[in-house]
């Protein structure tokens, strides 16, 4: 029941969350260009989403995430148990900047009439494995926003995360962590 109840709320936030809440895209965040060409600087912004994140854990600027992933993140700041830990986009011990860093962007599709442009992104360190994100882009009124991301090599979505149970929530199969979605 506990967990319908935040499904609920999570829904009604999302479609109704105050528009003053809500951080607007940057100009670094501008789509350009048109069609295969439309990842053209995907790479350099992802990098600088990483760059902007706290060293020693936290969120970027809201600015990147896309208004539904910004309702979500304010609810679950507003908890008592946050469900993401800090360190979801640092790694912790690479220094930055750091020349192994990575960003490719792995597939863009174009805009229909169901759905937005979008670009997914890997982003990690070459030398040092085990650890990685894939960031789903899409654009929204010409700038990109993450939309979602998954985390390597946890193999659980962000949306996940946020959807897990806290401690005092009950969790019908009786787990707080599922394994893998993404």
């Amino acid at each position: 029941m506990t967990r319908l109840l935040l499904i609920l709320l999570t829904a009604t936030l999302t479609a109704m969350g105050p528009a003053a809440a809500q951080e607007r895209p940057g100009e670094s965040q501008r789509v350009l260009g048109q069609g295969m060409t439309h990842s053209k600087g995907v790479s350099a912004l992802v990098a600088e989403i990483y760059g902007a994140t706290p060293a020693e854990g936290g969120w970027p600027p809201m600015r990147y995430f896309s208004p539904r992933l910004q309702a979500r993140i304010a609810l679950d700041r507003s908890r008592a148990a946050p469900r993401v830990p800090a360190d979801w986009l640092r790694r912790g011990d690479a220094a930055w900047p750091s020349d192994d860093f990575h960003a490719w962007v792995l597939n863009t599709t174009g805009a229909s009439t169901t759905r937005p442009a979008s670009a997914v992104v890997s982003m990690g360190f070459d030398h040092r494995p085990g650890w990685g994100r894939r960031i789903h882009l899409i654009d929204q009124n010409d700038y990109w926003v993450i939309d979602s991301v998954c985390l390597f090599p946890e193999g659980r979505s962000l949306d996940a995360i946020l959807d897990t149970p806290g401690p005092s929530e009950a969790d019908p199969e009786g787990r707080r962590v599922r394994p893998g979605d993404c």
